[in-house]
């Protein structure tokens, strides 16, 4: 602003310069005229500058001390106002502290009781149950007693030593010595040679029938032992368990329990390696097989 304010100035001043040149020329006299008019324009020009100037930073210093006044002002209110808030609070307790206080006082000036009052147990008298005397009356029927079921015994665990037959109260079993069984049946019906290339040691076997019993044999270390036994529509023959021709089914499960391998024609047992063979037909047994 005071920059546009010089440059005005001279601008007024130079052509009040041109003027006064161009009136020397044309008439002399009004030199003192033009002087006087720019002395007074200057003077105006530079009062109105210094007023403007003067109002602008009067309003700047009015405007700073009224905002540092406001801010102290501001601040000292707050101070006051802080420290009288912590004061009625470090001053007076609170209500709820009050109450407090009052009751821990309380409860040291009482003396130490305990609540716990203990619970007798309550005991009640047993009833005595008074049973009327009955007269003996005499019954005429005497008491019912209960009479025991039978239990069907459950059969034991096939073995190896089931697997046998006997004939005239000899038994014949596997491996058994033929000579022993001869000794007690006397000589077969019948007899001959019968090649064994499997268990005989040899290659020699026999075959003996004594009525409906056909007994095969190997020959180890020069000895003779049953190999298979066989017994068809033989009535005279049965089991170690009295299976024998004509027994049914459910007779050969009460003896012998669950089958290893069960159908129509064939129930087997297994153990040891050695198989019984009970051959079936329409329900009932009808043959006897004894091998491996």
């Amino acid at each position: 602003m005071k920059k546009r304010m010089f440059i005005f100035i001279a601008m007024v001043v130079v052509s009040m310069s041109l003027l006064t040149a161009c009136g020397e020329e044309e008439n002399t006299p009004k030199t003192g005229t033009i002087e006087l008019s720019t002395q007074n324009v200057t003077e105006k020009v530079s009062e109105k500058s210094t007023q403007r100037a003067t109002e602008k930073t009067t309003q700047k210093s009015t405007q700073k001390a009224t905002e540092k006044t406001t801010q102290k002002s501001t601040q000292k209110a707050t101070e006051k106002t802080t420290q009288k808030s912590t004061q009625k609070t470090t001053q007076k307790p609170t209500q709820q502290e009050q109450f407090n206080n009052n009751t821990v006082q309380q409860t040291q000036n009482e003396p130490a009781t305990s609540s716990y009052v203990p619970i007798q147990p309550q005991t009640e008298t047993p009833q005595q149950i008074i049973i009327p005397d009955t007269p003996n009356i005499p019954q005429d029927n005497p008491p019912i007693t209960e009479v025991p079921t039978e239990v069907p015994q459950t059969a034991a665990e096939f073995t190896e030593n089931d697997v046998c037959v006997v004939y005239k109260n000899t038994t014949v079993m596997l491996d058994k010595s033929f000579s022993e069984i001869k000794a007690s049946l006397g000589t077969p019906d019948a007899a001959q040679e019968n090649p064994n290339c499997g268990l005989s040691d040899n290659g020699k076997g026999f075959v003996y029938t004594y009525g409906a019993l056909t007994i095969n044999t190997y020959m180890k270390n020069n000895t003779e032992y049953v190999e298979t036994v066989q017994c068809m529509n033989g009535g005279d023959i049965a089991t170690g368990k009295g299976i024998r021709q004509g027994s049914s089914v459910s007779d050969i499960k009460n003896q012998y329990g669950t089958p290893t391998t069960e159908d129509d024609y064939v129930i087997q047992y297994t153990a040891g390696g050695k198989n019984m063979m009970l051959y079936i037909e329409n329900s009932n047994v009808i043959g006897i097989f004894l091998g491996r």
